[in-house]
């Protein structure tokens, strides 16, 4: 067979490497469901950062975003005034962790 197609398209020898887009799910909403499912779907995202890192050789920590980088500016606003009680420059993930945990695990 020859190197071409009859429509003049090149006939590739080796696969070509297909790449998914991973993004961290955004955090919108405080009510405690959709707390436990973004919970969930934030460590599914982790994981799969993980898996990629091993493949490819990446550094996890170049790779993975924020937890802070994934939450609504809305959201944001609301967690430095009502929630955590600090300026928003100063938040940082754990104190976002800390409330989700705490919000999650109440009954």
């Amino acid at each position: 067979m020859s190197r071409f197609r009859l429509d003049s398209d090149a006939e590739m020898t080796v696969p070509q490497p297909v790449y998914e887009y991973i993004g961290p799910p955004k955090l919108v909403d405080w009510d405690q469901a959709s707390l436990v499912k973004w919970r969930r779907a934030r460590e599914q995202y982790e994981e799969n950062i993980h898996e990629r890192c091993e493949w490819t050789g990446e550094d996890y920590k170049a790779v993975v975003r924020s937890v802070r980088s994934a939450v609504d500016p809305d959201m944001m606003t609301f967690l430095a005034t009502y929630e955590i009680g600090k300026d928003k420059s100063q938040i940082t993930d754990e104190d976002i962790m800390v409330k989700v945990k705490e919000r999650c695990e109440t009954t």
